[in-house]
């Protein structure tokens, strides 16, 4: 319906009566008054209100946020004269059950019933469903006063306005039968704001944004804070009261990821979710700074090393996406390093979902192991028991079930048992055989028939040898927590049901382990998998043996430094449900947790997978790059790659686009190509493209080509311009985000290609074709560009043939963020070596790449810091280059040659002194290797280097990630 009424900014008006959702014009002389009843008089000082189940009339307020969408429609409305107590709300909802008509800014009469609405869970009733209660006006009619009027300010929630206790130890009763106390816990604290306004200022991202737009901030950045930016959970019970779920009010999707930051302020009134607790419903969000942050990668198992994995790879069924399949299989070649033993829970049945008896998972893991090896991993063999139908719990008619994985090259499996036993319900036990361990069924169940495993899954056993030694594998997915009682509910500290199932699992598992260990006390086993318990929990302590005070089991997640101790991120808390557990008898463990899933809103599973190296330590392979280099990793998951048509290759660039939130990279085009720009994602450890090219196009809108534009360099601006540098004239272009051309900076005469000139420019040009601006870069406050020349201008070469003589242009921020050309500085290469590209460190310093090819030896490639630029000396004056004395030079110190460090494994398609390296024409510096994200600083940096193959078959599109520590 459209409003029939004019907008008059504070202006009041003849009051507009929506009465049962018909919009009805009322007199300005007959314009009703507020009533007695505020709305703190409504929420009370109480959890419920005092009021529930009454009628109010003409309840007076300001509209501060509409809700059009979803099953819950209606608005907020806050009462601008507040009263002085603060555990009384002055923001209520009213429900409307339909698009609202009122609009934000609106003053209000509201006519309605009271009532406190509580979401019943699965299972329970009305008065056993553990959710709070939220008040909310039903059944409304509304007078519309004026319109276009100031909102109640927010209330900002600093890092010590909420309590530092989530909720109130109360033995399990009722919170809303005790008296509401702002200042005992945040569940108090959020009650005594519910439907106000709040505010929160630069809130880093503690749990990823889901499918349905939902995300977790914190509002105490240094609580329990984890490793990567979380906020974990150390304790039963201890919720970090920091956690706040943030829900936008227009039903947008952010795609945050945990450590991203929504920098500024977030406001929107407090509402409360079944689904998390309180939120706030984001009128307003803070603009996405994104950390980057980069998914791990494990170590690889030398060969003396046998690698055990575990991996919930969440309701896995033949009919999802290839994508997904891909990504399992990524995630497990590069990120677990093709682990030789991988535990795989939540693999469904051959018909996914559908409950129509089917057990077999055949088509599920061939669909997997087909994958992994198209990942470049290994051919995976495989043991599972099928479980009897609709018996182990999770999705209905799933039938998921526990699968080895097992790289038959590297470890043999031993298979126990006359075949026609029905392993599915039939128990394994461990037996001696020749002084060892062995069991009667390999693969085998433990104990199925118990009432422990009652709609659960069933452990699978499975013995492995390697190398000669007798290996115990025990995969499993334990009891959910799926009912127990809310963190966020009235019932405090809230019940947890699940418990007392896995404490009998626990329990079994412990025994049997136990049993293996009787026959053989250095038996080696490894237990694995998803036990829905936290490190700390009485059912851990159960499996372990530490509950009788006789231990037999090494938790391996306790082993970590505690901000690393976690596997999943349950509504924004960091926790540990996956597990490693082991025996002594696996000599001494290096073990990872390997975040590739929990942190993401892009994760393809809700946990992250684990991995243990056994049977001693790993040889620490050599990465050094001297003199002051090390070797992180390499990425070929761009070579040679098609999307949607369209070949990704002859990558020359490198520049991270935070408005994007992705790195990006031009094409040095070839023939009549359109210019592109390649989105390739968050993380260079495993680069991927993200969305279709952006192509460039002249300012009358036509593209660029290969004929046109050899872009060579490209940069960011500060506000988010393109900033792209092209071999041809040369030239350096401004592009908008629609890859539109916006500008040019100058570039001089010289500069131009031998026997041209440059457009305004009577000069006749010295640079060598296809040497000129290949080099570009922005320092990190956006005040400094610096443009490299690849080669040396003719003018500047001796007499007797040194071309090593360059020239870099320097360009200044003025006002209205234009840049003009301050100076030319000077720079001196080796021998034989060109500039491909630049980075800047800051405003005084520089990274500098040089390179050079040779058929017999490859590709050189050696990176040098510049330091003095900023004060370095202005030689456009300068007309040989060659005879300045050195102090007009920049001076330079090697810090990596790239040749003389590792190969990674890497292969090379034509002869490389050093396999790895490729034509590296694009680099970027980054915060640190485990970041790699932006502009680095300080003596620790990160730097990518990407690879331009050419379109050509001989070379590769690689991406190589390196640390320096830089000596100045």
């Amino acid at each position: 319906m459209q409003r029939s009424h004019v907008r008059a900014v504070g202006a009041a008006v003849g009051a507009a009566a929506i009465l049962g959702g018909v919009l009805v014009a009322v007199p300005a002389s007959a314009a009703p008054s507020s009533g007695t009843v505020r709305i703190h008089d409504i929420q009370g000082a109480a959890w419920v209100s005092p009021l529930d189940g009454q009628k109010v009339a003409n309840v007076p307020g300001i509209v501060t946020a509409v809700r059009a969408s979803g099953s819950s429609r209606g608005y907020w409305i806050q009462d601008a004269q507040a009263d002085s107590d603060p555990a009384t709300s002055e923001g209520v909802f009213v429900y409307t059950g339909a698009a609202p008509t009122v609009a934000v800014g609106d003053s209000v009469l509201v006519s309605a019933s009271v009532k406190d609405y509580r979401a019943i869970a699965s299972g329970t009733t009305l008065a056993t469903t553990s959710y709070l209660s939220v008040t909310e006006l039903t059944s409304p009619t509304v007078s519309v006063l004026s319109h276009d009027n100031a909102l109640p300010a927010p209330v900002v929630i600093s890092p010590t306005t909420v309590p530092a206790v989530y909720a109130p130890d109360l033995a399990g009763a009722n919170i809303e039968s005790t008296a509401l106390a702002p200042t005992r816990s945040a569940l108090d604290y959020y009650e005594s704001v519910e439907g106000m306004r709040v505010q929160v200022d630069d809130a880093r991202v503690i749990g990823p944004s889901d499918q349905y737009g939902e995300q977790y901030i914190t509002t105490k950045p240094d609580q329990l804070a984890s490793a990567r930016g979380g906020a974990l959970l150390t304790a039963e019970n201890a919720t970090p009261s920091g956690r706040l779920e943030v829900v936008p009010a227009d039903g947008s999707n952010p795609g945050v990821s945990v450590g991203d930051v929504l920098s500024g302020a977030t406001v929107g009134p407090i509402d409360y979710s079944q689904f998390g607790g309180y939120l706030i419903t984001a009128t307003t969000l803070g603009s996405v700074a994104s950390k980057n942050l980069a998914p791990t990668v494990a170590e690889k198992a030398d060969r003396k090393q046998l690698s055990v994995a575990t991996y919930n790879v969440e309701n896995l069924q033949p009919t999802d996406s290839a994508a997904k399949y891909a990504a399992l299989a990524n995630g497990i070649v590069t990120n677990l390093s093709s682990p030789d033993i991988l535990t795989v829970e939540e693999v469904q049945d051959d018909s996914g979902a559908a409950d129509d008896g089917t057990v077999a998972s055949g088509q599920t893991l061939a669909k997997l192991t087909s994958a992994i090896r198209a990942a470049g991993g290994p051919t995976y063999s495989s043991r599972s028991i099928d479980p009897v139908n609709d018996q182990d719990g999770g999705q209905p008619g799933g039938n998921i079930r526990i699968v080895f994985l097992y790289n038959a090259q590297r470890v043999s499996f031993v298979d126990t048992g006359d075949a026609g036993v029905d392993r599915a319900t039939t128990a394994t036990a461990a037996i001696s055989r020749r002084g060892a361990s062995s069991l009667t069924l390999s693969p085998g169940r433990i104990d199925p028939t118990s009432d422990a495993w009652a709609s659960s899954r069933k452990p699978l056993v499975g013995q492995f040898t390697f190398r000669g030694k007798t290996v115990f594998v025990v995969g499993n997915h334990f009891a959910s927590k799926g009912g127990d009682q809310s963190q966020d509910g009235r019932f405090q500290y809230p019940a947890q049901s699940s418990a007392v199932q896995r404490a009998k699992q626990a329990t079994e598992v412990n025994q049997f382990v136990g049993s293996i260990l009787k026959h053989d006390s250095r038996a080696a086993v490894v237990v694995a998998g998803d036990l829905n318990d936290y490190q700390f929990s009485p059912a851990m302590k159960v499996l372990t043996g530490q509950a009788k005070g006789k231990p037999i089991l090494t938790d391996l997640i306790t082993t970590l430094p505690a901000n690393q101790q976690y596997t999943y991120d349950y509504q924004g808390v960091s926790e540990v449900l996956d597990h490693i557990l082991v025996t002594k008898g696996v000599g001494t463990p290096e073990y990872e947790v390997v975040h590739t899933n929990a942190e993401y809103a892009n994760q393809i599973s809700d946990h992250d997978p684990q991995v243990v190296r056994l049977f001693g330590k790993a040889e620490k392979p050599d990465l050094s790059i001297a003199p002051f280099g090390t070797a992180v990793g390499y990425s070929d998951a761009l070579n040679k790659l098609d999307y949607k048509g369209a070949e990704v290759g002859g990558l020359s660039s490198l520049a991270y686009d935070k408005r994007a939130r992705s790195w990006i990279s031009a094409v040095d085009n070839h023939a009549d190509d359109p210019s592109r720009l390649w989105f390739i994602g968050r993380s260079l450890q495993n680069p991927t493209v993200t969305r279709s090219p952006l192509v460039l196009k002249k300012s009358d809108g036509t593209p660029y080509t290969g004929l046109t534009a050899d872009n060579e360099g490209l940069a960011v601006l500060p506000n988010g311009d393109y900033l792209i540098s092209s071999e041809t004239e040369p030239s350096i272009r401004v592009f908008g985000r629609d890859g539109v051309e916006k500008s040019q900076l100058a570039v001089p005469g010289r500069f131009a290609v031998t026997g041209t000139t440059l457009a305004g420019s009577s000069e006749v040009g010295e640079a060598t074709s296809n040497a000129t601006l290949e080099g570009l870069t922005i320092s990190p406050s956006g005040r400094t560009i610096v443009a490299a020349m690849e080669g040396a201008l003719s003018g500047d070469v001796s007499s007797s043939g040194d071309a090593t003589s360059h020239r870099f242009l320097v360009y200044t921020a003025g006002k209205r963020g234009t840049y003009s050309l301050t100076k030319q500085v000077g720079y001196r290469t080796e021998t034989g070596m060109r500039v491909p590209e630049v980075a800047a460190v800051d405003d005084d310093r520089l990274l500098v790449e040089e390179a050079s090819f040779a058929a017999d030896t490859g590709n050189a490639v050696t990176l040098y810091e510049v330091s003095g630029l900023s004060k370095a000396a202005d030689v456009s004056k300068v007309a040989n280059l060659s005879a300045a004395p050195a102090r007009s030079i920049l001076s330079k110190t090697l810090v990596a040659d790239l040749v003389k460090g590792p190969t990674l494994g890497a292969t090379a398609l034509e002869s490389q002194a050093n396999p790895l390296l490729d034509n590296f024409e694009g680099m970027a510096l980054t915060s640190g290797s485990s970041g790699l994200r932006g502009h680095g600083a300080g003596r620790k940096v990160g730097v990518s280097l990407i690879s331009d193959d050419n379109f050509g078959a001989k070379q590769v599109t690689r991406v190589v990630n390196i640390e320096l520590k830089l000596p100045r």
